[in-house]
C-alpha cells in the first residue's frame, strides 16, 4: 500500500524542520524553500538525501541535478527549454505563470520550489516506482 499525500507531507515537513532546526508546525505547503524557509544549497542536498532515505526512492535524477548545478555545465543553455518546463511544471505550478513573463533562467528554478513541490515530486516518484 502506498503512502497518502498527507503522510508524504508529514515526512517532508518533519525533515525540513530537522534540516533547518525549525519547528515543523511553522512550515506550510506554499512556503518557498529558499526565500521563506532559508534553505541553502547545502541544506537542500542534505534534505534530498534525507528524503531519499526516508522514502527509499531516488528523488534526484540527471535533469534535476542539472538544475541544482547549472553553472557547472556550460553546454546547457542558460534558460529552460520547453520540454524541461513541461516536465517541471507538474511539480512547480508557479513555473507556468513565470513562463508568461519570458524565458526562465535555469538557475531560478530552485527559488520557485516550495514544500508542496517536494511533496509532489516524492508522490510522483513513489507512484512511478509502484509503491
Amino acid at each position: 500500500m502506498g503512502l497518502s499525500e498527507s503522510q508524504i507531507r508529514d515526512v517532508v515537513i518533519q525533515s525540513l524542520g530537522k534540516c533547518l532546526a525549525r519547528n515543523p508546525d511553522e512550515i506550510k505547503g506554499p512556503d518557498t524553500l529558499v526565500q521563506d524557509l532559508g534553505l541553502t544549497s547545502l541544506d537542500f542536498i542534505d534534505l534530498m538525501f534525507a528524503l531519499e532515505k526516508s522514502f527509499k526512492v531516488r528523488i534526484r535524477d540527471a535533469d534535476f541535478d542539472r538544475l541544482l548545478k547549472p553553472t557547472q555545465d556550460e553546454a546547457l543553455p542558460p534558460n529552460l527549454g520547453a520540454e524541461e518546463i513541461e516536465n517541471l511544471s507538474r511539480f512547480i505550478p508557479s513555473l507556468n505563470q513565470r513562463v508568461k513573463d519570458g524565458p526562465v533562467p535555469r538557475n531560478s528554478v530552485i527559488s520557485m520550489m516550495t514544500t508542496d513541490t517536494l511533496v509532489n515530486m516524492i508522490a510522483f516518484k513513489l507512484a512511478a516506482q509502484g509503491s
